[in-house]
């Protein structure tokens, strides 16, 4: 198998560096049946899977690189995960691009910082994500897609926030800290409704998540409480400024 001659190469390379020369030829290698453990040192977390496909593509001005998977993190918690990534040999930056399902919000906020807003949601969450790094693996753009499913929000509040299900289409420049949600849509327990702005974070001097501010224009709004309106009552049209701390 082709893992196993880059193994026996890599060792012998050690005696015999000329050894490792027709790595320089391949192409393409492509891996299946793979055990995976990943730890985090960061926060200490860790996920593993079995039956895991990989492949790299190796070309002259780039290296492409997939692993599919099912991952089961520490907590016992498990998401599918399709990653892709790209690097150009010229400049060194990186691209990649994450799909999951049933991912928790934890989890993912341990993995993009910038995300940390979203460890206040108790609910799975799938999507796609893509993150961009430069040479020194700083990360410099961030896009993506979150679907949310039903759960509540992580909020001190006198009765649970529930939602039936949440989706967002966002975009976020490191520089300053900014994300810009192109669409968001809330189906909760006491409203619905679809909204589209900005969120600014800020950090304490650890760097740690210490404010969030967001300004939202909501161009449809339906207050649907049960327990309170026998139907919903809409509205067209509304603006909504916020900080979560």
């Amino acid at each position: 198998p082709q893992e196993g001659l880059v193994l026996a190469a890599a060792v012998d390379g050690m005696e015999e560096p000329n050894a490792l020369d027709f790595l320089t030829r391949l192409e393409t290698v492509s891996l299946t049946d793979l055990s995976v453990a990943y730890r985090d040192n960061k926060t200490g977390r860790s996920w593993n899977a079995t039956g895991v496909e990989a492949r790299v593509d190796l070309r002259p001005t780039q290296r492409l690189a997939s692993l599919r998977g099912a991952f089961v993190s520490d907590l016992g918690h498990a998401t599918e995960l399709w990653l892709r990534a790209r690097q150009e040999l010229e400049g060194g930056g990186a691209e990649f691009l994450f799909e999951f399902d049933g991912a928790r919000p934890a989890d993912l906020a341990s993995q993009v910082d910038a995300l940390a807003p979203i460890t206040l949601i108790d609910a799975p969450v799938s999507g796609n994500l893509m993150v961009r790094v430069n040479s020194a693996g700083v990360m410099t753009e961030l896009a993506g897609k979150l679907e949310v499913g039903a759960g509540r929000l992580d909020v001190d509040a006198p009765d649970p926030v529930t939602f039936s299900g949440a989706e967002a289409y966002f975009a976020f420049d490191p520089a300053s800290e900014t994300f810009t949600i192109n669409r968001l849509f809330v189906d909760a327990a006491m409203a619905q409704f679809t909204a589209a702005g900005m969120a600014q974070l800020e950090r304490d001097r650890s760097g740690d998540l210490e404010v969030c501010f967001w300004q939202m224009d909501v161009p449809r709004l339906s207050l649907t409480a049960e327990q309170y309106f026998r139907e919903p009552i809409p509205f067209e049209r509304g603006h909504v400024i916020g900080r979560v701390s």
